[in-house]
């Protein structure tokens, strides 16, 4: 990727709505990702920022591709799968998937949307001339090729340029559609994003979870099979645990939150706890929103006919108290912004990944010689996937600082065994920051500069601890 396209796509990725910017330039912008190793693009007007994978929470009653909503600073932003959308089977996600968050004209007017797609990869400049319609396949009038707004070859590829109106316009109408097919069928899908603290009425918090205690047993059970089915990546934490024991649990935690709801101080205390006990057990924080949702959705079905909008939103205001306690007990490596930041930019720099390990190892060589004879025998190509494994580990674990901490601990020793130093330790850090900052371009400012530093401190910090041992 040239100097100019890496500029242009950064300035997408670091200002949301800068449109007065990228309207200056002459041509047909249009900026592409990947998608199952076929190459996509959207006019880059439409591209309002691009954001590492986080987590989102899931609506019931949604066609499967929409995977859910995120809050993106007060707005609600669905987020659509784009394989599953073009009919493909989904892959798993990890802080590496992106999701590019764009601006379509919907009946209803404009809305932001978040696509998750498998990698962010240029950005063209396209004429009009270069552009070629899309080829009828529609002959039996079962294909649809509406949101294929033309087809582009650019440096011996082909790129199929989006209609993203055409492709996500219609999600309001189809999510319309199956709310009124699903009707009758289970909780409707209502907007929380209102719901505050002061939504909570205790007392009725207190009488709906009596009348819902007598199929206490039932509502358990059925909260679990639901838990494990929809986020079937949360079931591993319960292996080996007697699940009719966990469900007891469940019921005595709920009971004793209702119970103490009254007395703040030791509520708060009780859920600190338990939240320090859940990382232990490598609970993520994302979590908290998975159970949040299909305990929400459980106890709905049980309450029936009680199950009042007042109701719902005591409930929703009661577990948005419970999970901000718990979660600000996790112990973090770095402050949740500076988690973000670092999870976002690594997505954005993913795809030149490789670039970016192998200008590292030139640099640290040409500035400390005394490094290189410890990579003799090193295949230096496998030695910079390693390199970029071991950046990934890192970002993956950011919100798990405890399995962190180990595997760093080991990394540090390995390293001692390879006859590092622990000068060596401060060079490796200066020179990915250095390599880091020319990759990131104009993405580059303060905020993301002392995040990447202050990663670097605790993972070098991290590794000496296992040095030292």
């Amino acid at each position: 990727m040239d100097d100019m396209i890496e500029k242009e796509l950064n300035e997408v990725i670091e200002q949301a709505g800068n449109e007065a910017l990228l309207e200056t330039r002459k041509g047909d912008q249009y900026f592409t990702f990947v998608v199952a190793d076929h190459e996509y693009g959207v006019d880059i007007l439409r591209v309002q920022e691009i954001r590492g994978w986080n987590g989102v929470r899931q609506i019931p009653q949604l066609p499967s591709y929409i995977k859910g909503v995120i809050d993106l600073r007060g707005d609600v932003v669905p987020i659509i799968d784009l394989r599953e959308r073009f009919g493909m089977l989904s892959i798993p996600y990890s802080s590496l998937t992106v999701v590019v968050i764009v601006k379509v004209v919907t009946p209803k007017g404009e809305q932001v949307m978040g696509i998750v797609v498998d990698a962010v990869s240029d950005v063209y400049d396209i004429e009009p001339d270069e552009l070629k319609e899309a080829p009828d396949m529609n002959g039996d009038g079962d294909v649809d090729v509406s949101y294929i707004q033309h087809i582009a070859t650019v440096n011996d590829k082909m790129v199929v340029l989006l209609d993203i109106d055409q492709l996500l316009g219609v999600l309001p109408r189809e999510i319309a559609k199956q709310q009124s097919e699903n009707s009758g069928k289970g909780a409707a899908i209502i907007d929380d994003s209102d719901v505050t603290e002061a939504d909570l009425d205790v007392d009725l918090l207190e009488s709906s979870f009596n009348a819902l205690a007598p199929c206490g047993e039932a509502l358990s059970a059925s909260f679990y099979r639901k838990l494990f089915k929809r986020y079937p990546e949360v079931e591993p934490l319960f292996a080996g645990v007697d699940i009719k024991a966990q469900e007891q649990k469940l019921l005595a935690t709920l009971k004793r939150v209702v119970e103490n709801i009254r007395r703040p101080e030791k509520l708060a205390d009780e859920l600190s706890q338990l939240g320090e006990r859940h990382q232990s057990y490598g609970v993520l924080t994302s979590h908290y929103d998975a159970v949040a949702e299909v305990l929400l959705e459980t106890l709905g079905e049980y309450a029936s006919g009680l199950w009042t909008d007042k109701v719902r939103r005591t409930w929703v205001a009661a577990l948005m108290k419970i999970n901000a306690a718990m979660i600000g007990a996790h112990e973090t490596v770095l402050p949740e912004k500076q988690v973000a930041l670092l999870e976002s930019s690594f997505a954005a720099l993913a795809p030149r990944a490789d670039a970016l390990a192998e200008r590292f190892y030139k640099r640290l060589f040409e500035q400390h010689p005394d490094v290189k004879p410890m990579f003799e025998a090193s295949d230096i190509g496998e030695q910079q996937k390693k390199l970029v494994t071991a950046l990934q580990l890192v970002i993956n674990s950011l919100r798990n600082p405890a399995a962190l901490k180990n595997a760093l601990k080991g990394l540090g020793k390995k390293h001692q065994a390879y006859g590092a130093e622990p000068a060596h330790f401060d060079a490796v850090a200066a020179v990915m920051l250095e390599v880091l900052e020319e990759f990131a371009g104009d993405l580059w400012n303060p905020p993301m500069a002392a995040a990447w530093g202050d990663a670097l401190d605790g993972v070098k910090t991290m590794m000496l601890e296992g040095y030292e041992d």
